[in-house]
């Protein structure tokens, strides 16, 4: 059931189908960045009570196009954005808050 709510609202929240939305492994490669990104947690944390307080956002999205400090991780840092799936967001609905851990 819980997996289906999600689905739904990434769905809804990306256009995707809704069995697109279940099996997607990375939200941002799906267009969902920037503010469309922002409202997708804030439904799912709505909808399942997810504490996102965890949640590293500078790891996972960007803005709605990428901009400098962005640019700068990514180039001179080495650093790679971490897909967040579906599934973490499943996850964090089951646990009541965003699961995933950071080496930083």
């Amino acid at each position: 059931m819980v997996e289906k709510k999600v689905a739904y609202i990434v769905a809804h929240c990306s256009g995707m189908s809704i069995e697109c939305a279940a099996a997607c492994g990375d939200l941002q490669r799906a267009g969902l960045t920037g503010t469309d990104a922002f409202v997708l947690l804030e439904k799912c944390g709505q909808e399942f009570d997810i504490d996102f307080s965890e949640f590293r956002w500078d790891r996972h999205f960007g803005n709605e196009s990428l901009d400098l400090a962005g640019l700068f991780r990514l180039v001179w840092k080495k650093e790679k954005w971490i897909p967040v799936a579906t599934s973490d967001l499943v996850d964090a609905a089951r646990a009541k808050k965003w699961m995933m851990k950071y080496d930083d």
